[in-house]
């Protein structure tokens, strides 16, 4: 098992379902980058001996050694960035590199022109860019990291609370039964057919502004022969 897998997998005992920390983060703002800070700081406290940890990182600051990884990134570096990466300490061994993508279920209801800008567009072109990358000396395995933020439909949500936030939380009326509704409209299996998912979990996150937030987490790894489609996988 990869090690971003174990802290994917792990991520499910940093969440209060009490406390409603996820729920709050995810209705606010891009939940994305606090899961990344989270897993990166799981495996950084698991693995530091035998692992750089790196967050928001180009190739170039892949390139630049180990020592120097351990240090601030370099802000001159430019193209693209890679949100997670685990490098061994012994330079033979391959990288691991992950791009975490959010998606919220109630945004499939607005149709397929805003999905295919907002989730086809987005989702694909980074996982794609990823499995495409140069190789980096040492070979990398590329991972995707989905994760789909599911609102439960509110007893009594705040709809007195301001749009200040990443996202207008007061307009979701029309919220999705439940992800596998996402997962088979999206057909993103057409688009990513270099990738192979396995679903990792389902977990509840408490409550923020009378929404019951629910987040699926999702693995993508670089496609073998055989392999599960997203919309053949049955989650909860």
């Amino acid at each position: 098992m990869s090690k971003i897998e174990q802290a994917v997998k792990a991520f499910r005992a940093t969440i209060d379902q009490e406390q409603g920390l996820y729920a709050y983060l995810a209705l606010t703002g891009k939940l994305e980058l606090a899961v990344r800070d989270q897993l990166a700081w799981w495996l950084h406290t698991h693995y530091q001996k035998t692992h750089v940890i790196g967050r928001d990182i180009t190739l170039k600051d892949l390139g630049r050694g180990i020592d120097e990884l351990d240090s601030e990134p370099d802000e001159k570096s430019q193209g693209p960035r890679i949100d997670l990466v685990a490098l061994p300490r012994l330079s033979k061994l391959p990288a691991e590199l992950a791009e975490s993508k959010q998606f919220y279920t109630f945004d499939y209801r607005k149709g397929d022109r805003y999905l295919k800008r907002q989730m086809h567009e987005q989702i694909v072109a980074d996982a794609n860019r990823l499995i495409n990358l140069p190789q980096h000396p040492r070979k990398s395995a590329p991972r995707l990291i989905l994760l789909i933020c599911h609102l439960h439909r509110p007893h009594d949500a705040d709809k007195d609370y301001p749009p200040i936030s990443k996202y207008d939380i007061a307009s979701r009326k029309n919220v999705p039964d439940s992800t596998n509704e996402i997962l088979k409209g999206l057909n993103l299996d057409e688009k990513l057919v270099k990738w192979e998912f396995n679903l990792i979990d389902c977990i509840p996150c408490g409550s923020a502004f009378g929404y019951t937030v629910q987040l699926t987490t999702i693995l993508g790894s670089r496609k073998p022969q055989m392999c599960d489609r997203l919309s053949r996988l049955k989650l909860s």
